[in-house]
Formats: structure tokens, sequence, C-alpha cells
């Protein structure tokens, strides 16, 4: 006899919450329970006990990511995160929490339920299009943490950052316009940047500006 699975189910869409109801594998013997806001939920978790958590990101009164933080301080490992925002910023954080699942709205009964067998493993699923995205993320920290700039390199960016144009920089520093454009060029080759602002944030999560 299978053991019978308590699953929490929250979307502030009655009709989607039920629809992720209708989608649990088959082969698994189930109670679930629906709520649709961030604050339900909490009472559902203190009120019952959940092997299981499936949560949509945007609720109207926050998100799931703080569903899934309260989950886990109870002890509740098997958590999935389904949201339809393509950004890492909500996938590292997820993952930080120690969510194990994490969809797309977009990917399908198929994908949902193969997720929450390996949830209910204690394993990590993760949509392969939100997988490439953390994993593109990842690649982009580690070639960042690696670069090193010369403190005039760090000046070109902090007068970057102001607004400075190249002649305005030159003025500031008491250097050619030219050697302003070898360092911008060196600074660019070293970080990746493909801008001004992509470089800036590089800049502000390094802590050169």
């Amino acid at each position: 006899m299978h053991k019978l699975i308590h699953i929490l189910i929250v979307d502030d869409h009655p009709l989607m919450a039920r629809g992720l109801q209708d989608s649990l594998p088959s082969t698994l013997q189930f109670q679930s329970v629906l709520a649709h806001s961030v604050l339900e939920s909490f009472t559902a978790l203190e009120n019952r006990s959940f092997d299981l958590l499936i949560v949509d990101y945007r609720l109207q009164d926050g998100t799931g990511l703080e569903i899934i933080k309260r989950a886990r301080k109870r002890g509740i490992e098997a958590c999935i995160l389904i949201t339809s925002f393509e950004e890492s910023g909500i996938f590292r954080e997820a993952l930080r929490l120690g969510c194990l699942g994490l969809l797309m709205k977009t990917s399908g009964s198929e994908k949902l339920k193969k997720c929450i067998e390996q949830v209910l493993s204690g394993n990590k699923y993760l949509d392969p299009k939100i997988e490439q995205m953390v994993m593109q993320q990842q690649l982009g920290a580690s070639t960042t943490s690696e670069i090193v700039l010369t403190p005039r390199e760090k000046e070109v960016i902090f007068k970057i950052a102001e607004g400075l144009n190249t002649t305005k920089i030159a003025e500031a520093l008491f250097i050619s316009e030219n050697t302003v454009e070898s360092h911008r060029n060196h600074i660019i080759q070293k970080t990746g940047a493909k801008n001004s602002a992509e470089l800036i944030r590089i800049a502000m999560e390094k802590g050169w500006i």
C-alpha cells in the first residue's frame, strides 16, 4: 500500500490551482489542499502537515518564496516553485532557500509529474529552460569573479558610472582621450560587458564603485 501524500497547492487563480490539482500523477495516492494567498498558505502550514508544496511565484499578497521559506523552516523538503518570469534572480533565491523543483508555467503536465516524482525522492528537478539560465548565470558569476583591474581602470569605470564621456574622463584624470579609450577597451575585454549599463552593473556587483 502506497503512502498517502499530503500536498499543498498555492495559486491565486482558482482555475490554475484546480488545473495543477488535476495534473497530479495518477500513480500517487494523495490528499491535496488548495490555497490562494501567502496568508492562506501560512494558515494551512500551521494547521496541517504536508509532504509536498506546489507554489506559484506571483501571488496577490506576496511571493511563493515566502511560503517556501516558511515550509522549509517546518521541515518540508519537497517544494516546487512555478513561475512565468524568466528571471535568474528568482531561481537563484529559490534554490538558496532549498527549493527542489523549478518549473515554468509553460512546462506542461508531463514535466510537472516528473518534477513531483523527483522532488518526492529528494532530488532536484529544473525545467531545462530554467536549468540553462541558471548555468549561464553561474558561468557569468565565475567569469567576473576572476577579473583583476588596475587602479586606473577602476578610476575610468567610476567616471563612466558618473556619466562622463571620453573627453570629460580624460580631463578629470589628466590623461589623453586615446588612453581613456585604451583603458575602456581593456575593461570591456576583461569583463565581457556589452555596453556601459552592463559594465556598471558588473562594477557594482564586484564593489568597484
